[in-house]
């Protein structure tokens, strides 16, 4: 745009635009022999401010793919409060004149409808067709400027009319629709819009009363292979009542979108991310009205003066959190910031928030600007800047904005010019400024780029602000829950000393003091590095937690307290059991043997003996050993078992028992020269003889007695009348063993019993004889 024609737009902006109606009353301005410009009502004429191609509204009422795209659902059916095309009503006695002009764009629609309603969403103007031709049909962008016919006589359209409406807002919305096919759903343009509210009582026209929270626009092409460029001018009228403009100097939009708010692109609460343009990201979040007129100031009452803050801020901080509330006290409505900076390496940061009249609490998180916590007992500088008119423009899509924006304070008046910013550093090649633009003419435009294709590119901008002077205040935030450097399951051998243990340093924490739930344990903290210590786990240490918790002088409450689970390896224990005895030839089962080592043991002999044997072997707990000839004949032999401590420890124990060897009892019946014995003779056991029994005892296979009893070692054997009938008989000497020995010994011998002799003189059948005969 040459400087000519910047100068023509810049002097339309300031001019008031009020006509008469219901006779041909036209205000004309003259500049510099160009033709004069007709004002009258709202929306085309303000759109398409350059000389060639135009700018429309676009929209899209596809809720599911939205057109295959990032397009919003401005202005159409069933769209969002934000996403409303509005108009204000201030008096029932004003008409509302408006006429429409649409076109397909991307969509195959047949025909467009329109409905207006109240903020209720009741309509007071019923669904209609946007005509071709007509009441309501605005066929040229040259129709539109000049206005409905109704105010202007000729050389504009016959408008659609609404009257008698209360005062309120209200708002057009449009659906396209096609043949035969009720669902489909895309794209198209708003070729020409014009809605003009006129006053009856003042033969007034009221610009100012058109305005949406989120636009929607495409540029007409000259060919299908380039795009006209816009320089409309948009007023917006942010939530503390200050109204700034924007005036877009051949922006290369194509089809784009426009919101303004006091966030960004967002409204996370993260002031410096939020401001952020967003590379290959839509942004949507509508906030502030955004007019094409100079909002009716009786409608949108602008601030009367700017605000200021009220004697100085403070700050409230809090030890659980570090988080601190400040307490910010202004005169109007706006928008303030905390500004804090800390040492190095923390990064300063801006919270920001919406004001009221009066006291307000704004709340730091504790957090520096990269959300690092800031420690105990760091010194805060902080200053507080109270903002007037504080407003962030994302646009959506734009292509190109070589020449800038030009950005300027319309209501209260001000000697401060509004200043510019941006933070592009998300887009590739993308600039920032953080030190402010002026874009009031005669200044070029702010924030030049060329890298908008399906960005969101966000500018923002004040008109004035007011700082406190540098104060101080203490960071206080109680000690943390400590995090140790040892990563569990921790395992230690009782016994050993010198194990290290530590945690992060806190940076809260001016004491750390330590604990052992176990017992057998001593702690020693290093003096320079008290979040280090050494632990001595005692012999008889115990399994338990090793705890940790800090204290400073700050905040009154201890921090959490941390434990790090430590489980004791037991020093292996051996006990091989009480001395005992065992009869020589048996073996010894090692019964009360006990260890808290783990397999293998290990069992020996103190001292050689060829011959002893373990079973099932010398390594499980408890086997048994049977001694070998040299343990018998020294009738004792002292064993030894070795237990060994679970890997990693290495610690070995070894207890002693002594085996008593106690040799068996052993049985002699006697040997004798003869072993026969007369029926009812006696046979003498002198030469029987035992060794190593407690008592004897005699018995017999027969029926005979001992003399004179059977516990006697050298008893005498009488055979019984069996033994005799027999002829033999056995008898058995039992030794019976004592102590260790508990099996018997025998031995025996077998008798033969000789009867007596017998005489039979024979049986006569006459048993006399003379005496002087022979028999």
């Amino acid at each position: 745009m040459n400087t000519f024609l910047r100068l023509f737009t810049y002097i339309k902006q300031q001019v008031a635009q009020r006509i008469t109606t219901r006779s041909l009353f036209i205000v004309v301005l003259f500049m510099a022999g160009l033709v004069p410009d007709k004002v009258v009502g709202e929306g085309s004429d303000e759109l398409c401010a350059m000389l060639n191609g135009e700018t429309h509204l676009y929209l899209c009422n596809d809720f599911i793919t939205n057109c295959n795209q990032n397009r919003s659902h401005f202005a159409v059916y069933g769209c969002n409060v934000e996403d409303r095309l509005n108009f204000v009503i201030q008096s029932s006695s004003e008409i509302v004149y408006f006429g429409l002009n649409w076109q397909n764009y991307g969509g195959n629609f047949d025909n467009v409808v329109f409905r207006v309603k109240n903020n209720l969403g009741v309509p007071v103007f019923p669904e209609t067709n946007i005509p071709s031709s007509g009441i309501g049909y605005i066929g040229t962008l040259s129709a539109a400027r000049n206005g409905p016919n109704q105010i202007v006589g000729t050389g504009g359209y016959d408008a659609f009319e609404i009257t008698n409406l209360p005062p309120g807002t209200y708002y057009i919305e449009f659906d396209g629709r096609r043949l035969g096919n009720p669902n489909y759903k895309d794209s198209w343009r708003m070729k020409y819009i014009d809605l003009t509210v006129l006053n009856t009582s003042t033969n007034l026209v009221e610009p100012g009363r058109l305005f949406s929270k989120g636009w929607q626009f495409i540029e007409s092409q000259p060919n299908q292979f380039s795009w006209y460029t816009n320089s409309s001018t948009f007023y917006i009228y942010s939530t503390d009542q200050i109204i700034t403009s924007v005036t877009f100097d051949e922006m290369e939009g194509r089809a784009w979108l426009m919101f303004c708010n006091a966030t960004g692109c967002a409204n996370t609460g993260n002031f410096t991310q939020d401001r952020k343009s967003l590379y290959q990201e839509q942004a949507y979040v509508p906030e502030y009205n955004i007019f094409l007129n100079e909002p009716d100031a009786d409608l949108f009452p602008p601030a009367s003066t700017l605000g200021e803050i009220i004697g100085v801020p403070w700050g409230d901080p809090f030890c659980d959190d570090g988080s601190i509330l400040f307490h910010v006290e202004v005169d109007k409505a706006g928008n303030a910031e905390v500004n804090l900076t800390f040492p190095s390496p923390y990064v300063s940061i801006n919270i920001p928030m919406a004001v009221v009249a009066g006291e307000n609490l704004i709340l730091w998180d504790g957090n520096d600007g990269m959300g690092n916590p800031i420690p105990n007992n760091i010194i805060v500088t902080f200053f507080v800047t109270y903002i007037n008119g504080l407003t962030h423009l994302p646009l959506y899509d734009i292509e190109a904005n070589d020449n800038g924006f030009r950005i300027e304070l319309v209501a209260p008046a001000s000697p401060d010019a509004p200043i510019v910013f941006w933070d592009d550093s998300n887009i590739p090649g993308g600039t920032t400024n953080f030190t402010g633009c002026n874009s009031t003419p005669p200044n070029n435009g702010c924030h030049v780029f060329g890298y908008g294709d399906q960005n969101t590119i966000n500018t923002w901008w004040w008109t004035s602000f007011q700082s406190t002077e540098d104060a101080y205040i203490t960071e206080i935030r109680r000690p943390q829950l400590m995090v140790f450097n040892q990563v569990p399951p921790q395992e230690y051998c009782a016994g050993s000393n010198g194990n290290a243990f530590s945690v992060a340093q806190d940076l809260n924490t001016d004491v750390y003091h330590w604990n052992y739930t176990g017992t057998g344990a001593t702690i020693t903290p290093n003096v320079s590095s008290p979040w280090q210590v050494t632990v001595n786990f005692a012999a008889g240490a115990t399994n338990g937690f090793l705890e940790v918790y800090g204290t400073n002088a700050n905040c009154t409450d201890p921090g959490p307290t941390a434990q790090l689970a430590i489980t004791i390896i037991p020093v292996a224990t051996a006990n091989a059991g009480s001395d005992a005895s065992v009869c020589a030839g048996s073996g010894y089962t090692m019964t009360d043997a006990s260890s808290t080592g783990l397999p293998p043991y290990f069992w020996t002999t103190a001292t050689p003996d060829p011959g002893g044997s373990w079973s099932p072997n010398n390594t499980v707990l408890l086997p048994t050993y049977t001694p070998g000839p040299t343990a018998i004949a020294n009738e004792s032999i002292v064993l030894s078992l070795t237990a060994f401590s679970s890997a990693p420890c290495e610690a070995a124990a070894t207890d002693l028992m002594t085996l008593s060897i106690e040799p068996a009892p052993t049985a002699d019946a006697g040997s004798y020269s003869t072993l026969n014995v007369c029926e009812n003779g006696s046979f003498s056991l002198d030469g029987a003889t035992t060794n190593n029994s407690s008592s004897v005892q005699w018995s017999t296979s027969g029926d005979g007695v001992f003399v004179p009893d059977e516990f006697t070692i050298q008893p005498s054997y009488e055979p019984g009348v069996a033994d005799a009938a027999a002829g033999t008989v056995t008898l058995t000497l039992t030794a019976h063993g004592d102590g260790a020995c508990t099996i018997d010994a025998q031995d025996f011998i077998a008798l033969t019993i000789d009867p007596l002799p017998t005489a039979d003189a024979g049986t006569y059948a006459d048993n006399t004889v003379c005496e002087t005969g022979t028999f």
